[in-house]
């Protein structure tokens, strides 16, 4: 069954959309098919002066896929976008916790444990443990540290963030004089450029897990993020403010520093004292 509907712009098509399409004034004619699957094609056909008909360029070898279900069946607008202009959806939010509700951090005795650990490390592996306990930084800057970046006399670690999108951009982290000298004991002064630990980032990893097992760390815990979640809960242990966590840690988001406070067990119960009464 075929019904013709004779109009001079072709309803539902634009003569920009149609590629070399040439148009031609006298007369033209959209022809739709009406499938027996629930849909209709529409051919568009122009008329030259001499009276013969031919498909519009463009049309001819794309009309089977111009093919639209019927007006009543179309979905909603918000339903039929594409992936690439759809919303993206709500970013997963950030835990300390497992889905299991298994932790992701170090607790204070297991930090304590890692540090007592490191003294049996070789001289390579001991220092690169302490920075990574003692500034909270993720093992890929740690890793990109140079001579330069160490302030023996201060006590400062110039830390180059890598997950900006802006290069440059630098955080200084203050750590212990000892953590400090001993890293300059074992590494020297060096060319300023060069970097402390020239290794891989798979063979620091395995390096780190190595010490996590002399400490006895739990097993969710048990990673350079563990240490990174380490420190952060350590600091707010220890009555760091929030904003100059957010700063050593790197965070663009103080949300994502809050997080830190999501702490439970021992852990909330010492942040707890600081407001009660001595005598508590």
């Amino acid at each position: 069954m075929t019904s013709c509907d004779t109009n001079r712009r072709t309803a539902g098509y634009s003569w920009n959309r149609i590629a070399n399409s040439v148009y031609v004034p006298e007369i033209s004619i959209v022809i739709r098919l009406i499938t027996s699957t629930s849909g209709a094609i529409s051919l568009l056909v122009h008329t030259s002066p001499e009276g013969k008909f031919r498909l519009a360029r463009g049309v001819e070898q794309n009309w089977q896929i111009r093919s639209t279900p019927p007006r009543a069946a179309l979905p909603q607008r918000s339903t039929w976008r594409s992936s690439a202009m759809a919303k993206p959806g709500p970013a997963p939010s950030l835990s300390l916790y497992t889905d299991s509700g298994r932790r992701k951090y170090l607790t204070a005795q297991e930090r304590e444990r890692f540090v007592a650990a490191v003294a049996s490390c070789s001289p390579e592996v001991g220092p690169l443990c302490l920075m990574l306990a003692w500034t909270g930084c993720r093992i890929s800057e740690a890793l990109n540290l140079t001579h330069a970046d160490l302030d023996v006399d201060d006590g400062i670690v110039s830390v180059r963030c890598l997950k900006k999108r802006r290069p440059g951009i630098v955080r200084q982290v203050p750590v212990p004089h000892k953590i400090l000298r001993a890293v300059r004991q074992i590494h020297g002064a060096g060319q300023p450029g060069d970097r402390l630990w020239p290794i891989g980032r798979t063979t620091a990893w395995r390096h780190v897990k190595g010490v996590m097992a002399l400490a006895q760390v739990g097993e969710t815990a048990a990673s350079p993020k563990g240490l990174r979640h380490g420190f952060g809960v350590h600091a707010l242990r220890s009555g760091i403010p929030l904003n100059l966590l957010q700063r050593w840690l790197g965070h663009a988001d103080i949300a994502t520093t809050a997080i830190y406070g999501d702490v439970i067990g021992p852990e909330e119960r010492e942040i707890a004292t600081r407001m009660w009464p001595r005598q508590a």
